[in-house]
């Protein structure tokens, strides 16, 4: 997952790889408990979630900003609805 975060951060350096790695494991708690669901990697919906909040908080990690980031993005909550209600499919033998 860390080397499709940092694709899709568009970082090419190894500086922040272990904080990335903590971006990555935190929005998956984050997300895991406002839906209730786990971690699936074939799931694109939750790795886009994960996508989104990593950028969220890797983008706004100064402690000194001009104004309060109290909300996560529309988008990502979107997605965090969405996964939260679909819940956690358990595929059945067929």
């Amino acid at each position: 997952m860390l080397k499709e975060v940092k694709e899709y951060l568009r970082i090419n350096h190894d500086i922040d790889d272990n904080y990335i790695g903590s971006l990555i494991d935190l929005s998956k708690e984050f997300i895991k408990t406002k839906t209730g669901v786990e971690y699936d990697k074939n799931d694109t919906l939750y790795k886009q979630a994960i996508l989104f909040c990593v950028a969220h908080y890797y983008d706004n990690r100064t402690s000194i900003i001009d104004k309060a980031i109290v909300e996560v993005p529309y988008t990502l909550n979107e997605f965090i609805k969405t996964i939260g209600f679909r819940g956690q499919y358990v595929e059945q033998d067929k």
